[in-house]
């Protein structure tokens, strides 16, 4: 793929999708945390991080971009990252599998910016030789779902109660996509 990439959203919105890179740190850290502080249905809800944690997943994203064990993609409006999205080669015997995940701020949402990135990290992923892409999601997450189905991910089961969730405990969707050989 050519990057950087510009994408109009369905609101006419320009953005501009490219790789993560060493120089993102400050603004990723002010995404990551600012969606971390929304409680939504995402792992990393609730914490905080620092700006030498960042760093250190920053610096660990792009050596494994290097070695194509990793695609990491944000999409920025202006200076500032609505979203980021990844896809990560597992290791050894699933060394041909990709974990897929996708994070858009909160007022970036429902502007077609989520499936934009999930299309690129699909079609990254085929050019990595990678056969099948995963993903886990809330069970309740069911526009998440709805976009994952569409995009051509299915079922493969329900974990009952994986999640904590608010006050409660909430079962995980876990859907795979084969890929292309």
């Amino acid at each position: 793929m050519r990057y950087p990439l510009t994408f109009l959203t369905k609101q006419q919105d320009r953005v501009v999708i490219r790789p993560v890179r060493t120089g993102d740190l400050d603004s990723l850290l002010t995404f990551v945390n600012a969606f971390a502080k929304e409680h939504t249905y995402m792992m990393i809800s609730g914490l905080t991080f620092t700006r030498a944690q960042e760093k250190i997943y920053l610096e660990s994203a792009c050596k494994a971009k290097r070695k194509h064990e990793k695609i990491h993609l944000i999409a920025l409006a202006g200076r500032k990252i609505v979203a980021s999205a990844e896809v990560r080669r597992q290791p050894a015997r699933k060394n041909h599998v990709g974990v897929i995940g996708v994070a858009v701020a909160k007022q970036w949402r429902g502007r077609g910016i989520g499936k934009k990135l999930m299309q690129l990290l699909i079609d990254e992923a085929t050019l990595l030789g990678l056969r099948l892409l995963i993903l886990e999601s809330f069970e309740e997450n069911i526009g998440a779902i709805g976009l994952y189905e569409k995009m051509g991910f299915r079922i493969a089961g329900v974990v009952p109660g994986m999640f904590h969730y608010q006050s409660g405990y909430q079962g995980c969707v876990i859907m795979y996509r084969p890929l292309p050989v």
